[in-house]
């Protein structure tokens, strides 16, 4: 061991076991005790490949027990991927969370970040066991340098972006704290009307309850949306920002996606509502 603390090679392996396992393989289980009422039902059939599919997941994962990613004295190497970064080569190196999709699909995913001169390379970390602190102080350590922290860099690309404005730190809690309100409204709004559509589905016959439900929650969230954003533009320090400063925050924050994004992710609802309401149908056809 170095420094008492920091260990002379830093290992990332996957985990054993998370607790996504139990979330997951718990709520399973309550909803195949309700399915099996009707063993022969097709919901039954579903939940069962499913349960397949994750039991399939689980094994995978905790049969590699390779090294992911390894932190010493020479750099960071990533594994899998057979790519070795140098220190004097390294910028950055961090952990963050990545959103993946939006409103009430989204979720967060945690990425390992390398970058360098050329470009930026990223690992997704989420199945590994790792400390997150014991990573910042280990590549801080034998880097020697403050480059471990996601939200130094951050702020430089916020100040970028704002012309060095003297209000930076403000507006950056600004757009902090929206995001976290609008996290609690869109949980607010899953739970309320998504939550209420299943528990009538589940009380009653017609079948197109949940399909309702999911459209009025995706429909609630796209109304909600830009009343928020009309509201937070009015505050103190937001109002002065130009319409391109306040996107580019705005994305930074994954508060919104590009236009392209935007009408992907539109489409995806669409799409995905489209099948709720024909399963649905040839479920009650059953």
């Amino acid at each position: 061991m170095q420094n008492n603390k920091i260990p002379d090679k830093l290992i990332l392996k996957n985990a054993l076991i998370k607790i996504d396992d139990f979330l997951t393989f718990g709520a399973l289980g309550v909803i195949i005790f309700y399915s099996s009422k009707n063993i022969k039902s097709i919901w039954t059939l579903f939940l069962v490949a499913l349960c397949i599919f994750l039991i399939y997941k689980f094994t995978k994962r905790i049969k590699n027990r390779n090294p992911q990613i390894i932190i010493d004295k020479d750099g960071i190497e990533l594994c899998e991927e057979q790519v070795f970064f140098k220190w004097n080569k390294i910028n950055y190196a961090y952990i963050k969370a990545h959103s993946k999709g939006s409103g009430q699909n989204a979720e967060s995913i945690d990425y390992f970040h390398i970058r360098t001169n050329n470009k930026v390379t990223t690992k997704r970390i989420d199945d590994l066991q790792y400390s997150s602190k014991l990573v910042k102080k280990t590549i801080e350590f034998y880097s020697g340098r403050d480059i471990a922290d996601a939200s130094i860099k951050f702020r430089n690309e916020i100040s970028k972006i704002l012309s060095n404005n003297n209000s930076t730190k403000e507006i950056i809690d600004a757009f902090s704290k929206i995001k976290h309100r609008q996290i609690m409204l869109s949980i607010l709004i899953i739970l309320s009307i998504l939550g209420s559509s299943i528990y009538l589905q589940m009380q009653i016959d017609f079948p197109y309850c949940f399909g309702i439900g999911f459209v009025t929650t995706g429909a609630t969230c796209i109304i909600v949306g830009p009343l928020e954003e009309k509201r937070f533009r009015r505050k103190r320090y937001i109002s002065d920002l130009t319409d391109e400063q306040f996107d580019k925050i705005a994305m930074k924050f994954q508060l919104k996606n590009p236009n392209n994004g935007q009408t992907a992710g539109m489409i995806f609802l669409g799409v995905v509502a489209i099948g709720i309401f024909v399963l649905s149908y040839f479920l009650s056809k059953d």
